[in-house]
């Protein structure tokens, strides 16, 4: 809602930058890994993380596509496994 005051206990969105690659390559390992163990006809082994850096890379720096972000307080997407 416009105007509206922000939820302190809510997570931020923001813009993904660089020092973001390692948290969401993580992060897309592990919904692969749980994708994979669902639906393994349909979605590959699991990987290594960075297997996919080059493609987020891409898309965080592109002038065409937005790579979001959710973040607490303590910026917690640094903090993902």
């Amino acid at each position: 809602m416009a105007g509206a005051t922000p939820d302190p206990n809510m997570p931020a969105v923001r813009n993904a930058t660089g020092a973001d690659l390692d948290a969401i390559c993580a992060l897309g390992a592990a919904i692969n890994a749980i994708h994979h163990e669902a639906w393994p006809h349909v979605f590959a082994p699991a990987t290594p993380a960075h297997r996919d850096r080059v493609h987020w890379a891409r898309f965080i720096a592109s002038g065409h596509a937005t790579t979001f972000v959710a973040v607490d307080a303590r910026d917690a997407c640094s903090d993902l496994p």
